[in-house]
């Protein structure tokens, strides 16, 4: 797309957030998709009758007869959008995935972006990181027997009175013929997309993102890892699912202290790979 009519659609855009509620948008939308339906079937009307002039012995063209076309454009042109305009989009945002395009400067903690239109995103981190910082504050007031749950990433302080750690079930309540672990003064972070995903023309895509496809993961997994600290496990488990099952599990067992269990729903069975006996 060039970058005057970008430039012009993200005006639009914007003006649209500013000035239209999304309910009167959606009145708006329905409108749209009405007329669209209206002549989706003046268009077949009049196609039918193009085709049967046509084998009758020939074609009688009027103003009444050829207004048909139009919608057939319009769909030409919503097929064609689709086709060549969102793939540009997302090999746009393909261009700006990558570690290798940000660079850190240690001495003034500072980051910078090499690609205009980049973002970060620490959603892989965050939430691990934040867990670390609550244990500390908690760990520096006396508060040591403690589980923290960040959003399913779990921190364990030390184990409750009379138990050796806290339980924790990777399958959760959908899947509890998966194992149980014992956790005390670890995290684990579970990321996969067995819960989180959505089926889509027959298959089913992850709400994570690939970072070279640009779409969801479609392998139906997921990875819980063990680790000593929340910020680890988390950025481990989001990887390690990103890598797939061979590779995945093979950089696991390449770092100290570490953990790992991958799950994969495969038809109506689900398999378990652990990294350790």
């Amino acid at each position: 797309m060039p970058a005057q009519i970008q430039k012009l659609f993200t005006k639009l855009l914007k003006w649209r957030y500013k000035n239209i509620s999304n309910k009167t948008f959606t009145h708006i939308l329905a409108v749209v998709v009405g007329l669209l339906a209206g002549l989706a079937s003046v268009t077949l009307k009049n196609l039918t009758y193009y085709i049967q002039s046509s084998l009758e012995g020939g074609i009688v063209f009027s103003s009444n007869q050829l207004y048909f076309i139009l919608p057939i454009i319009g769909l030409a042109l919503v097929f064609l959008y689709v086709k060549f305009v969102h793939k540009e989009k997302l090999e746009h945002a393909k261009k700006r995935v990558g570690h290798e395009k940000l660079i850190l400067d240690f001495e003034n903690k500072q980051g910078k972006l090499l690609i205009s239109g980049m973002v970060l995103d620490l959603g892989g981190i965050a939430k691990g990181y934040t867990a670390d910082r609550m244990l500390e504050i908690l760990k520096s007031n006396k508060i040591t027997r403690v589980l923290i749950d960040a959003g399913g990433d779990l921190l364990a302080g030390d184990a409750p009175r009379g138990k050796r750690g806290w339980k924790i079930d990777i399958g959760g309540r959908k899947h509890p013929d998966l194992p149980s672990i014992i956790l005390s003064n670890k995290a684990v972070a579970t990321s996969g997309d067995m819960e989180q995903s959505i089926t889509f023309n027959g298959k089913t895509y992850s709400h994570l993102i690939h970072p070279k496809s640009g779409i969801g993961l479609t392998t139906q997994s997921q990875v819980s890892v063990i680790a000593p600290t929340c910020m680890h496990a988390d950025s481990l488990a989001s990887a390690t699912l990103v890598l797939g099952k061979a590779k995945g599990i093979k950089f696991l067992k390449s770092k100290p202290l570490v953990k790992g269990y991958h799950v994969q729903k495969i038809s109506d069975n689900v398999i378990l790979t652990k990294t350790h006996d």
